[in-house]
């Protein structure tokens, strides 16, 4: 990118400490401040609690744990008139955006010090982002904290000519000195706010164009030059604060190429941020006619595909390294066509690497001409939130996966109380089903203290059945389903959503199977869809934010002709979807699943007759098919890990006389197994939130008819 472009891209505060004032042909020293002291900030009875919210990540070590998904906000400036002072967010639209699960922003400001010597505090500029902070805590959000300029001047400002351009930072010790004076000024201003978690020095360094004039990968004199500056900057903060992470990216703005020289730091509590928009000639066309993603842009066509060669130079970074990686900033114009398609391809990029990411940008109000708040709807002219955009659908539902780790309540620790009993790979058996009865398809609940499962009375798979509940601290089983002659059956999995609070599952209480939902307290037991069938609708699971169901429609036949296809429809039961067509295809799917992010659908597919299962996943329309598992096994019962990156399913994977328990990376990979039985079958596995366990049904012996109970594991370190 070159400077225009971030027009858009404004970013990163770090507010200030105590007023110094250099000047160019002095060595920093502390001064008095010239203006009157800024107030000190008082804390919001709102203000989260960093110590005592485990949901929150403090080290570095925890962004690579439990990976961030958050946004970029933007705070008003107050600066020269290029800026066109928009204001910072209010309290209100903070807390819209913590409704949506979002519990960690970058906020960004664009300088604490002067640009120019003599170099000193910019009290508004601090008293501007003590009032955003105000905001973060009142909204109960938690804030990385940056600045893009500071003395000498970084040389990413929006709407600068080239030739004006100051490279000083980069090439004067005194402005060097002072940069360092200002970040310690910052810290030391803010440290004690607990709504900060971390720091980022420098935003989008760009001395690759601006001073070294290299366009094109690796960088190596911008990056030299980084290498020097960037740990002085860690320095200045670490004089201040040594227990927040902070921040670091490569020259070229961030970008992936900025990776190839990059050094890693002396410092464990770093995390290194990358920002991406590429292509740019398409995620910031301003004049139409747009052209659409996937496709060809400057000469090279762009798909998922192409995007993941992109991060390249990042994937190599953190094979060597070990290190930590989030996504700073990313995102385009939400008007732009294919937009929708592009959010999901990167997400799907971020998440199955493990990495956090900040999505660019919540704000109050637009900019004239840009778009990149996909929350304001796809209308230009959109005065403030609407978020009818397909675009921000992904977004919304990859932070809902933030609401159910937040919320989330460990399970309790082994051994139970109410265990029966422990197998040599220390799996424990959860329930004793009452003669003949058999526990099937367990799936936690949002909180992990209870799981839900599908009794069926006669044996294995032979109703009536109904749906129960277990209590995981007093083991106690309780129905939810009435007690009636019909069958109520829930899938492992995304059976139980957190936004709207309900079961899904399938019932043939009415004239055919059906999707039906539930409240765990027995209430708003209803139809989401209602016909003749055949096909009868059954396995259904939530999407995360409880907008849509999928599921399978059996169409009826004897199940060596078993050609099941996958449909979705609306919460309301509107818009009935089919997604695959087994019968026009030849293949039987069934048993889908909803990633936590909802950027993917899982389903198991065969051909009539066989019995080599394998597990695919697909886009939300049906689009873009994938195999995950290749092996000569029967793989099935599939449903994610919470953070998406894994599935696990029943195999006999290795020729094993009975099925057990694996993992598999969401991409395809090397099977991962979890139990080791030869002697019980192991199916319908379903993850716990917080990632810890993976509960299962199982029974003794390689015939399928004999009744299940219901068992857990601990997930493999």
């Amino acid at each position: 990118m070159n400077q225009w472009r971030t027009f858009l891209l404004i970013s990163v505060l770090l507010g200030g400490l105590m007023a110094c004032s250099l000047e160019e042909d002095e060595t920093p020293t502390a001064v008095s401040p010239a203006q009157p002291a800024i107030p000190q900030p008082t804390q919001s009875p709102l203000a989260p609690s960093p110590a005592s919210d485990t949901a929150v990540p403090h080290t570095a070590a925890d962004w690579q744990a439990n990976p961030v998904r958050g946004a970029v906000v933007e705070i008003g400036y107050g600066g020269p008139d290029e800026y066109n002072d928009p204001p910072y967010p209010s309290v209100e639209s903070l807390q819209q955006l913590r409704d949506l699960g979002v519990q960690i922003i970058a906020l960004e400001f664009q300088y604490a010090w002067t640009i120019e010597p003599p170099y000193a505090a910019d009290e508004d500029q601090l008293a501007l982002a003590a009032a955003a902070l105000d905001n973060v805590a009142a909204a109960g959000l938690y804030a990385v904290v940056g600045v893009r300029n500071g003395p000498g001047r970084n040389a990413m400002m929006p709407a600068i000519e080239d030739e004006d351009v100051i490279t000083t930072l980069y090439e004067d010790e005194i402005a060097q000195t002072a940069y360092q004076a200002m970040l310690r000024d910052v810290a030391g201003r803010f440290q004690d706010r607990p709504e900060i978690i971390a720091w980022e020095p420098i935003i989008e360094p760009a001395l690759d164009w601006f001073l070294t004039g290299e366009e094109d990968m690796p960088f190596p004199q911008a990056t030299a030059l980084w290498n020097q500056l960037a740990p002085r900057l860690i320095a200045a903060i670490r004089d201040v604060d040594r227990e927040r992470p902070i921040l670091i990216e490569p020259v070229n703005w961030g970008g992936s190429g900025g990776f190839a020289r990059l050094d890693r730091f002396d410092d464990d509590n770093i995390i290194y941020s990358l920002h991406t928009y590429e292509p740019f000639e398409f995620t910031h066309q301003e004049i139409p006619p747009y052209a659409a993603y996937p496709g060809d842009f400057d000469g090279e066509y762009f798909d998922r595909e192409t995007l993941a060669e992109i991060l390249e130079p990042v994937d190599a970074f953190q094979a060597r390294y070990g290190v930590p990686i989030v996504v700073g900033e990313w995102g385009g114009i939400r008007w732009l066509p294919g937009m929708d398609q592009y959010i999901s391809d990167q997400l799907t990029l971020f998440e199955a690497r493990g990495w956090s990411w900040l999505w660019y940008a919540w704000d109050d109000e637009e900019w004239e001409e840009l778009g990149f708040e996909l929350h304001m709807g796809p209308d230009r002219a959109a005065p403030g939130y609407d978020p009818e955009t397909a675009a921000f659908a992904p977004l919304v539902a990859a932070w809902q996966a933030n609401k159910r780790v937040e919320t989330a309540v460990s399970p309790p620790e082994e051994p139970l109380s109410f265990a029966y009993e422990t197998r040599p790979d220390d799996a424990v058996r959860l329930t004793d089903p009452p003669p003949k009865a058999s526990d099937q398809n367990a799936a936690f609940s949002p909180d992990g203290t209870q799981l839900i499962f599908t009794r069926f009375e006669n044996g294995y798979n032979i109703g009536p059945a109904g749906v129960f509940l277990l209590d995981l601290t007093s083991g106690g089983v309780t129905r939810l389903t009435p007690w009636e002659d019909q069958d109520n059956v829930n899938l492992p999995g995304s059976a139980w959503n957190a936004i709207n609070g309900r079961i899904v599952f399938a019932s043939d209480r009415a004239e055919a199977d059906d999707v039906w939902r539930i409240a765990p307290d027995g209430a708003d037991f209803s139809p989401i869809t209602r016909h003749s069938g055949p096909p009868w609708y059954i396995e259904p699971s939530w999407s995360p934010d409880g907008e849509w169901i999928v599921f399978e429609a059996d169409n009826d036949v004897p199940d060596d002709r078993q050609q099941g296809s996958i449909w979705k429809v609306r919460a309301d039961g509107t818009e009935l979807t089919v997604l695959t067509d087994g019968p026009a295809g030849g293949v039987d799917d069934r048993q889908p699943n909803w990633s936590p992010t909802g950027a993917r659908i899982l389903f198991q597919r065969h051909d009539p007759g066989s019995e080599d299962w394998d597990i695919y996943t697909m886009a939300p329309d049906g689009t873009d098919l994938r195999l995950v598992t290749d092996q000569s096994s029967s793989d099935t019962d599939a449903s994610w890990s919470p953070d998406g990156r894994f599935i696990v399913y029943s195999s006999d994977f290795g020729r094993l006389p009975t099925p057990n328990i694996f993992i598999i990376p969401a991409e395809g990979g090397t099977p991962i197994r979890v139990t080791f039985s030869d002697t019980h079958e192991d199916c319908a596995p379903s993850w716990s939130g917080d990632g810890r366990f993976i509960a299962f049904e199982s029974h003794w012996g390689e015939d399928e008819d004999v009744p299940s109970s219901l068992w857990r594991i601990p997930v493999p370190d």
